[in-house]
């Protein structure tokens, strides 16, 4: 039901539970969203996201949806889906905000049918290949939602190949508050894995197999046989139901002879770790629009990456940060070793990071942007 403050609900829908890069850009949203909006979310699983929802005092529902959703799931989503339209019926919401695919493919229809108009935040470049999952699901889907809120140009671009309708996609870049870099966080981790006075590359996050690990292990050997005043950290842990894979990247380093120069930290905080870095290695072949690459500029580590995706978009090369031409490990192996021997730029480029973080991926901004789109698709619901 509505609230008596008069405020237009909206549902924010979340299939997944850890807490990653898009999760958090969904509390940053919501945060700033419910001056002008009830906000609730509908989460999917039950997980570690429920705890920040809590912290932040964020109303959520689970709705727990079938397991493995892309694929054999047939009947228990007709289950699912009937469960999710009486909700959504007696919810009152004025419209439902689907964070990423998942949360759009089993809630699109639902919602669709209970009258309630979907804006879908897509994070994701969409496959090229001819009659790709994602991309046959991505044509479907944009049938039954209002607008769509990509997070990078290349997110769009690659939407309109797959055969979604330019008149419902807009780019909304994501947004963060400043960073403060700490010197004793650098000293504090530094010391803990016995770094010294070694040149450190590094990076954060989830191993994921698109993710470009293995490349990153491949141009660590490349470079620690040329160079030996240079390390690499990783801190990160390996997806839920994917633990395999980092046993398998750990042994891959270990295999290399890289025990002692590819150190493994395990998962925690990444604003934790990043500070400890000198240059941030964003190692995915094709990255939609990475929330650390403003995180890691936002603490003055400039970051590494391949000028692919929506990467292009918040690096300019030796100007706020390095890219890749290549996507191979033997380039991306060359660049880091180029960046290690010229220390000045290293600094002048890391300071410009964090201004260009500041002065154009804002919160506000991103705030502003999505409730002038979210009031105008409730407006068109109205008329």
């Amino acid at each position: 039901m509505k609230k008596a403050s008069g405020k237009k609900k909206v549902i924010f829908a979340e299939y997944f539970s850890f807490v990653g890069g898009g999760q958090a850009v969904l509390i940053n949203l919501i945060k700033g969203l419910r001056k002008e909006y009830e906000a609730e979310v509908l989460l999917m699983q039950e997980g570690p996201f429920e705890k920040l929802l809590k912290d932040n005092r964020i109303k959520y529902t689970v709705l727990r949806a079938p397991e493995k959703p892309r694929y054999r799931y047939f009947f228990k989503y007709f289950r699912f889906a009937k469960t999710a339209h009486e909700y959504l019926k007696k919810s009152g919401a004025s419209l439902l905000y689907g964070n990423g695919f998942l949360s759009v493919k089993l809630l699109a229809l639902p919602a669709f049918f209970a009258g309630i108009p979907v804006i879908w935040h897509k994070h994701i470049i969409v496959n090229k290949k001819p009659l790709s999952y994602f991309g046959l699901n991505a044509a479907f889907l944009s049938m039954f939602v209002r607008r769509i809120i990509c997070v990078s140009g290349a997110v769009m671009r690659s939407m309109k190949n797959a055969g979604v309708k330019s008149g419902k996609m807009t780019v909304i870049h994501n947004g963060m508050d400043p960073l403060t870099p700490s010197k004793a966080q650098r000293e504090k981790i530094r010391k803990k894995y016995s770094i010294g006075n070694h040149f450190t590359a590094g990076t954060v996050g989830f191993f994921r197999r698109n993710k470009g690990i293995e490349m990153l292990i491949d141009a660590a050997e490349i470079a620690a046989n040329k160079s030996n005043k240079i390390k690499f950290l990783i801190a990160g842990k390996g997806e839920q139901g994917d633990e395999e894979y980092e046993k398998y990247l750990r042994k891959k380093a270990a295999d290399k002879g890289l025990k002692d120069t590819f150190i493994f930290a395990g998962y925690g905080d990444r604003k934790l770790f990043i500070p400890a870095f000198d240059l941030f290695v964003l190692p995915s072949p094709a990255e939609p629009f990475g929330m650390v690459t403003l995180e890691a500029s936002s603490l003055k580590v400039p970051v590494v990456a391949f000028n692919t995706g929506g990467t292009p978009e918040i690096i300019k090369d030796k100007i706020n940060g390095y890219l890749v031409n290549e996507v191979s490990a033997e380039a991306l192996a060359e660049k880091i070793l180029e960046i290690m021997n010229d220390k000045k730029s290293l600094i002048k480029n890391g300071t410009a990071a964090a201004k260009n973080v500041k002065e154009n991926f804002t919160v506000k901004a991103q705030v502003e942007k999505t409730a002038m789109l979210i009031q105008g698709v409730i407006d068109e619901r109205k008329s």
